[in-house]
């Protein structure tokens, strides 16, 4: 059977057409031909296929679909472009047209298979790149120009010297300067001969130094380049010979001028005659003699050697007949002014073919200064010896020093030491740190009680200081010698010793007000220990006043790897990270001020801890010391931290849940309506033009026209919940009353024509959404009326209740009822006990009720008896909790 569409026999005029054609509807991409080609390639008969499932394999028409140039608002006709086919790998030149068939524009596509001319292409483009790049590659600027005289490429070389934009200029202005082809164009020879190669010497203009210079040039054939005749010429500047030849004499003339400024002097002589053969004008300088003075007289060196090193300078002139050259040494010589000076001597040896040594040069500089120096040094590095001496010998006095008080800090932090034991052991530490420890006797008195050091006993020589505890003298140390120990004008002590004395003294006493405050605490640690043990995440420390540990317990110590012992006569600042110490002391010191608990979180490694501290009054109201109550909170902050996390989510989830219903809610409107209007447009054409439809097609489009009223009515209602939160009003006062009244107009026509009797109570005024509640009303009223009982007359009474926090609404009715099962359900979306067919409806009105009741903070239930009736109720807060009045 032929394919004819509109006038036109397509199967006659393209089947046999090379080319590819298909045509296609433009509203439903649908195929309505194609021919032979199409066929074979994409194997079989694709009318009524789509067009871009079948050719392109895609789900959605193409991006790239013309149908809106070819049948838009301004049509074009033929549009020709080039596709690559991936399904296929084929390249194509498409001709696409709209042509006219049976009163309608549809899409006529020709694709012509180019996939071989694109490989073609790719192949001259590849060796052309392949070309481009071997020349880049090369020093010489390179130019290739077509038999035109037009440049065609230019290497980066050639566009340094020629200009970047040299590209399609013609040879003759580049390189000439000139507005015509010269006379004796080479092209001509090179064209002539396929295997002519040119090689000559060209005057060439360089524009950007407005000259002209000389090129080397060579000049080849080249077949096909751009689909032109070529010539590639290679340029080498050899302008440079002549500058080159100027350049080398300057630089002969500056080696000379910089040799004669030399400072030092720089010599050559032949060892065959012993005679120097240069000498640098320098050398007046360094030995006071000329050049010439030397040159006549060579041995003139050996009459200004030193005395000293004259042995030295035969030396190394023996060593020189026998070929030995020294790189360098240094000798003394003696000037006419009778001054010593240094002289350092680099040397060089040359040697002839055979490899004997026939000359030496060499560099002659005064290092006079440089010795002296040296002279200089060496004297500082002495003297700086000696105070490193001295200096070694303070510190190691001094490590004594520091020693006896980390011993001393060591037996105070010992809680196994008795407080006896441990002063017994200072005594006897303290002799050891003194420049004479064995005429050192030691005393320390505390509380009217004195520890003595062995075979102790007193001198006129003595080191004393008071010990004092909260400004109360509890005692004393006193150092004595027991024979004079001079030590200059300090006396036998030295004053490293008095500072010692003073560090013992400001540890003893700190030992003793801590052992006080320990008693204090002995007194209370019962309490404390039963505090520690009923926090099992927790610690409890006790502080003095100065922010030191007095006590310490709780199941966290150890988890941390602290102990009581451990933390004891510490303050929080050698336990502490300095920030987190700098946070505790100033809440500390806020509590101590206050005398009040102060509250806060702090960290200490990987865990938070909420910390207490508690001032702890003396008898005359004072704050003796804190006692801080911290508990492992970690777990719960980040339970906290997860919840929040949570609600956000959850708060952007129903957010996004919100707007998506809102918007789809809106883009589902359109195409109900158009469905709907195009409907009852065909029934109306039909009936004009065929007549009246019978009965079977008219229950057809009464399901089309009745399913998107359902439709709508579904989007309406789904737009409605979606904006409860979204397009809630503020909570304002109003009267519930005057809401009611309102929906009842709004029903009007349904209560009159289902015979509703309504009655209603006082209703009360309250805080919320009017137009919500008014919806909630109508909801209500309008499912009671619509789930009537047959043969009975609907009856709904509205009323309310008060409590002490709310008011409950209630509306009744003696309708069919709800069985019991389905109580909770119906609050649910889309939730229908019904067909369609019987009542109408969403199934989403009563879900719209629980969400604006909630939103109100309020609650919506049911109780009903399956033929009985129904009575709905809702709760409404006296003060809402959400939203702002």
């Amino acid at each position: 059977m032929k394919k004819i569409i509109g006038n036109l026999d397509f199967e006659s005029i393209c089947d046999d057409i090379e080319p590819l054609i298909y045509i296609a509807d433009p509203d439903t991409y649908q195929v309505l031909y194609v021919n032979d080609t199409a066929k074979k390639l994409f194997k079989g008969d694709l009318v009524g296929e789509k067009c871009y499932i079948v050719f392109q394999g895609l789900d959605a028409p193409c991006e790239f679909c013309t149908n809106d140039q070819l049948f838009g608002e301004n049509p074009q006709s033929p549009i020709k472009w080039e596709f690559y086919n991936k399904n296929i790998k084929k390249w194509f030149k498409i001709i696409d047209q709209r042509i006219k068939a049976d009163d309608k524009y549809v899409r006529f596509e020709m694709a012509i298979d180019i996939t071989k001319q694109k490989e073609s292409e790719q192949k001259y483009k590849e060796s052309k790149e392949q070309i481009e790049k071997i020349l880049e590659s090369l020093k010489d600027p390179i130019i290739i120009i077509s038999n035109q005289h037009k440049i065609l490429y230019a290497n980066q070389n050639a566009k340094q010297i020629f200009g970047k934009k040299i590209k399609n200029r013609s040879c003759f202005e580049l390189l000439r300067n000139q507005k015509e082809v010269c006379e004796k164009c080479p092209m001509n020879f090179v064209f002539n001969d396929e295997n002519c190669k040119l090689r000559l010497e060209k005057e060439i203009y360089v524009e950007e130094k407005e000259t002209f210079r000389i090129f080397d040039v060579v000049i080849s054939p080249i077949k096909i380049y751009d689909d032109k005749q070529a010539v590639l010429e290679s340029f080498r500047d050899i302008t440079q010979k002549e500058d080159l030849i100027k350049e080398i004499e300057k630089s002969e003339q500056k080696y000379k001028a910089l040799i004669e400024n030399l400072d030092e002097a720089i010599y050559r002589m032949n060892l065959k005659t012993g005679e120097y053969e240069y000498f640098s004008p320098s050398v007046k300088k360094i030995f006071g003699f000329t050049a010439k003075q030397f040159y006549e007289n060579p041995m003139l060196i050996e009459k200004l050697i030193h005395p000293d090193f004259l042995d030295y300078f035969y030396e190394k002139w023996k060593d020189l007949m026998d070929g030995i050259v020294e790189p360098s040494y240094e000798f003394k010589i003696i000037d006419k002014n009778n001054n010593e000076i240094w002289i350092r001597q680099s040397n060089a040896g040359i040697y002839d073919d055979e490899g004997k040594l026939i000359a030496i040069e060499g560099i002659c500089k005064d290092v006079t200064q440089n010795k002296r120096k040296e002279r200089r040094d060496e004297e500082f590095k002495a003297k700086l010896k000696m105070k490193v001496k001295e200096k070694t010998h303070q510190i190691q006095e001094r490590v004594k020093e520091l020693s006896c008080l980390y011993d001393i800090s060591k037996l105070i932090a010992n809680t196994d030491i008795s407080f006896d034991n441990t002063i017994k052991k200072i005594v006897s530490r303290i002799p050891k740190s003194m420049q004479y420890p064995e005429k050192t006797k030691v005393s320390i008195e505390i509380n009217n009680k004195e520890y003595l050091s062995d075979n102790f006993q007193t001198s006129i020589w003595l080191l004393k200081e008071e010990l004092e505890n909260n400004d109360e003298n509890v005692g004393k140390i006193a150092v004595y010698y027991t024979e004079p120990k001079p030590n200059l004008d300090e006396g036998p002590f030295l004053k490293e010793e008095r500072a010692l004395i003073k560090g013992i003294k400001k540890n003893l006493e700190n030992y003793i007000e801590r052992k006080e405050l320990e008693k204090k605490v002995r007194k209370n640690e019962k309490l404390f220990n039963i505090i520690a043990s009923n926090l099992p995440k927790g610690l409890i420390h006790i502080f003095d006043t100065d922010l030191k540990y007095v006590y310490n317990a709780g199941k966290e110590l150890e988890k941390l790897g602290l102990s009581n012992e451990l933390l004891v006569g510490k303050t929080i600042y050698d336990v502490l990270d300095p920030k987190i110490a700098e946070t505790v002391a100033q809440k500390c010191k806020l509590c101590i001020k206050k005398k009040r608990t102060i509250s806060f979180e702090g960290d200490y490694g990987k865990n938070t801890y909420m910390v207490n501290v508690i001032p702890v009054l003396d008898p005359k109201g004072e704050v003796e010391y804190i006692l801080a109550l911290s508990v492992n909170v970690t777990r719960m902050k980040k339970r906290e931290e997860k919840l929040k996390e949570l609600t956000q989510r959850l708060q952007r989830s129903n957010a996004d849940l919100e707007q998506f219903a809102y918007v789809a809610s809106h883009d589902l409107q359109e195409p109900l309506r158009t469905i709907s209007s195009f409907t009852q447009i065909l029934t109306k054409i039909y009936r004009e033009k065929i007549g009246p439809l019978d009965d079977k097609y008219e229950r057809y489009i009464n399901h089309i026209i009745n399913g998107t009223k359902r439709m709508k009515s579904l989007i309406n209602d789904l737009l409605a919940y979606s904006r409860v939160e979204s397009r809630g009003n503020q909570f304002k006062l109003f009267n519930t009353e005057s809401v009611l009244i309102a929906v009842l107009n709004s029903l009007k026509k349904s209560i009159e024509s289902n015979n509703v009797k309504i009655s209603y109570a006082e209703l009360p005024k309250i805080i919320g959404d009017k137009s919500q509640i008014f919806q909630v009303l109508q909801n209500l009223i309008s499912n009671a009326i619509k789930f009537k009982r047959e043969e009975t007359q609907p009856e709904i009474e509205i009323s309310a209740s008060e409590e002490e926090h709310r008011y409950i609404f209630s509306v009744s009715d003696n309708g069919i009822g709800i069985a019991n099962q389905y109580h909770s359900k119906i609050f649910n979306i889309f939730q229908r006990l019904h067909s369609s067919k019987d009542y109408s409806g969403s199934g989403i009105g009563l879900s719209l009720c629980k969400k604006i009741i909630n939103r109100h903070g309020g609650e919506i239930w049911v109780k009903s008896e399956k033929d009985v009736g129904s009575t709905f109720f809702f709760s409404i807060p006296k003060k809402p909790t959400n939203h702002e009045i």
